[in-house]
């Protein structure tokens, strides 16, 4: 692999397999990133030029997951985890912190590299500043700018799928499942490297699903029954059940909204309405429990709605642009629909193609 400080690459061939093996977003919702077993492609979704490539060209070694900021075309911060497999023993996974470059195009990698322990599977990762969030089954590891010293902060999950979100702004915070079934566990980590960690019962089944708001104030759950909650520091805010499997929740930016896919088919927007600047807590709750003060609830119907193939996965979060929704599938549909904040009903869409069919390009 070359180093940053190498002389530029000729560009390769950007080519984007039929088969994909990880799919997601960029933490700022600017690109979509999309990865074959040997190469990743962070794509913006405005335009779908490459903003970013990372190939792997030992054939023994496979991407597994990919993330990245996006935030600046110059200043990017990604990470990709690639599986070697192993002539004995286990798989080993390697994370990599990679700064794309100028143009975001080129190979460049820094000198952060993570060997993980063999048999330790990693499911997905995350980078905020200089920390790196691993998501393996069992356990979520926080890694510093230092990666000499190993495993900064370990957090089991045994009580729920392997799953995280990561605040966006500020300091480093994020949720995961915990180490008891229906248990969340949040950790907002302070400036001078100290952090609080919270452990509560969001839910009486298995976490399913979690999403963060950008400034890691708030806290979305489901349960594998399809119930749902957003919450503050242990106390439930919002409350309401779609009886379905939840595949992807996200908040927009500035809190107030809720985006929810699930294998219905259906894209729902609910309204947060939480007055962050006093951010009156209702007090603990009981798991699951619906017989509870209706005025903690979120309205029987969401505000808004959208409508795709039913049993497939979709992914969903909150463009920049305003009030502007962006949904993409496994099978490389793309979607850009527009809800109304103010009277509910159908979603407008505004763009409906298959990525994985445009002629890829810088």
């Amino acid at each position: 692999m070359a180093s940053s400080s190498s002389s530029a690459r000729i560009r390769p061939t950007p080519v984007l397999s039929s088969t994909l093996v990880y799919l997601t977003f960029s933490h700022d919702g600017s690109c979509i990133i999309a990865a074959d077993s040997s190469a990743v492609h962070w794509l913006c979704y405005k335009s779908f030029r490459l903003r970013g490539l990372y190939q792997e060209r030992d054939a023994g070694t496979k991407i597994v997951a990919a993330c990245g900021d996006m935030l600046d075309e110059k200043a990017s911060t990604c990470a990709v985890v690639t599986r070697v497999a192993a002539a004995s023993s286990q798989d080993t996974f390697v994370v990599r912190r990679w700064k794309p470059g100028y143009m975001n195009y080129h190979w460049r990698y820094d000198e952060r590299v993570i060997q993980i322990e063999a048999g330790a599977a990693v499911r997905a990762v995350h980078v905020h500043g200089d920390r790196t969030v691993v998501v393996h089954d069992g356990r979520v590891d926080v890694y510093g700018p230092d990666t000499d010293g190993g495993v900064l902060h370990r957090v089991e999950t045994r009580g729920g799928k392997p799953i995280c979100a990561v605040s966006r702004d500020g300091p480093l915070a994020f949720a995961c499942a915990g180490a008891e079934v229906g248990e969340a566990h949040v950790e907002r980590w302070l400036c001078d490297g100290e952090f609080a960690p919270l452990s509560f019962a969001a839910h009486s089944s298995r976490l399913e699903c979690v999403a963060m708001s950008w400034d890691g104030r708030l806290v979305a759950t489901a349960s594998f029954k399809g119930t749902m909650a957003v919450t503050a520091n242990g106390d439930m805010l919002r409350r309401g059940a779609d009886r379905a499997k939840i595949n992807s929740m996200a908040f927009s930016p500035d809190s107030k909204w809720l985006a929810v896919s699930s294998d219905k088919g259906t894209i729902h927007i609910f309204h947060v309405a939480v007055d962050l600047s006093s951010l009156v807590l209702k007090g603990k709750h009981d798991p699951d429990n619906q017989d509870v003060n209706q005025g903690s609830y979120w309205q029987e119907c969401s505000l808004a709605k959208f409508r795709l193939r039913e049993g497939k996965k979709y992914l969903v979060t909150f463009s920049q642009e305003p009030n502007i929704i962006l949904i993409i599938g496994i099978d490389g549909s793309f979607y850009r629909v527009k809800f109304d904040p103010v009277n509910a009903g159908e979603m407008e869409q505004l763009e409906c193609i298959n990525f994985m069919k445009i002629k890829l390009g810088s």
